[in-house]
């Protein structure tokens, strides 16, 4: 069985009292006919028979008023369920859509922090680069001081050539007979030390500028090594700080996701309650429907006894009637036969005429029946 919604609650609750209004409606339709009731029973007082069916009457309007407010009691009952369990989706629908927001919210601080790492990612690439720059720096340099080296090599082998040319001049004797081969060796000696000299003042110059280079060089390591380290320290606490925000998130999804199941566990729960509530429910209009059944079918019987009552009063104020027409008829039968013995025993028309009226005067009233002081209140109106 599908679960109750909004609406089908509110149609309930209008049936409800649709119906309660008709009760109503059948209650003061019954105390409508409760005071000719009462007069039917008070004209019928006299006899045993009528008197006992009239309490047996009220017995069952009570009854019937009785069953009346307790259909209402249970209506009573009914309206408070029905609104408490509307009141009780209107708070879970809040609850859902509360975490559902919270939810995308979560989501969307996650997504934020992806692109976030992302962009981080693409700075440490960036960082990295220019790291393999500086490394190519320090390549170079390595370059420059192989050219430093080679250069001290070159200046070695010139002292080298200046102690044997000043060999040279001190064994010039002993090398007289090979003066043309030495003057000439000489003259390649002077000419590659001038070489040699040239190419000493081009490495001064080289060396002043490798030295200038190697101080920006140095420079300008000590710069891409104090960014590396401080770049490295920062992406260090914010991979730290990324590591602990991706820790967090995934405990909030953790627990947003629990409470979602939760809820979801709730909402199914509720769902399987509505739908108890609403065969019970279904089960207490059949049985209200039966009692429907049965208070009409009690009100149509005591609408038939009512209406066999009324006939028979009609018939007992018929027979009323007659009586006090035949015991008026009694009466002045009586009164005429009471006068014209006076009139015999006197004698007189006149006097008995005044005694007797004087008599009737007297008497009558002290000894009217019963029957005809209430005779007026007894007989219907229509």
């Amino acid at each position: 069985m599908a679960s109750l919604s909004l609406d089908d609650l509110s149609a309930l609750q209008r049936e409800n009292r649709e119906y309660q209004r008709a009760l109503q409606h059948a209650v003061s339709s019954l105390k409508d006919r409760a005071p000719s009731v009462a007069l039917e029973s008070a004209t019928s007082s006299d006899t045993l028979q009528p008197s006992r069916r009239t309490a047996g009457d009220h017995d069952l309007v009570e009854e019937l008023q009785s069953e009346v407010r307790r259909l209402r009691r249970e209506l009573g009952q009914r309206a408070k369920v029905s609104s408490a369990e509307t009141h009780t989706m209107c708070e879970l629908a809040r609850n859902l859509e509360c975490t559902t927001n919270e939810i995308e919210n979560k989501t969307r601080a996650l997504t934020t922090a992806m692109d976030t790492i992302q962009d981080l990612e693409q700075r440490l690439a960036e960082h990295t680069r220019l790291g393999r720059a500086k490394l190519n720096l320090l390549a170079q340099q390595e370059k420059a001081a192989a050219l430093e080296r080679a250069n001290s090599d070159l200046l070695a082998t010139t002292a080298r050539l200046t102690t044997n040319a000043e060999q040279d001049a001190k064994t010039k004797k002993r090398y007289e007979r090979h003066l043309r081969d030495a003057s000439a060796k000489l003259t390649t000696a002077l000419a590659e030390l001038a070489v040699h000299e040239q190419t000493r003042a081009t490495l001064s110059d080289i060396e002043a500028a490798s030295r200038s280079e190697k101080t920006a060089i140095y420079d300008q390591l000590e710069e891409a090594k104090t960014m590396l380290a401080r770049v490295q320290k920062e992406m260090g606490d914010r991979i730290g700080r990324r590591e602990a925000r991706i820790s967090q998130l995934k405990m909030a999804l953790f627990d947003a996701t629990q409470d979602k199941l939760a809820l979801e566990d709730r909402v199914q729960h509720f769902q399987l309650q509505l739908e108890s509530l609403a065969r019970t429910e279904g089960k207490r209009q059949e049985q209200l429907a039966a009692d429907r059944s049965a208070t009409d079918e009690r009100l149509r019987l005591a609408n038939d006894a009512i209406d066999r009552e009324r006939d028979r009063s009609l018939l007992f104020q018929r027979e009323m009637r007659k009586l006090q027409q035949q015991l008026m008829a009694c009466e002045e039968a009586r009164q005429a036969d009471a006068k014209r013995h006076a009139q015999a025993l006197l004698g007189k028309d006149k006097a008995s005429s005044y005694v007797w009226d004087k008599y009737v005067e007297a008497v009558a009233p002290t000894r009217a029946p019963r029957w005809a002081s209430d005779a007026p209140s007894i007989l219907p109106t229509f």
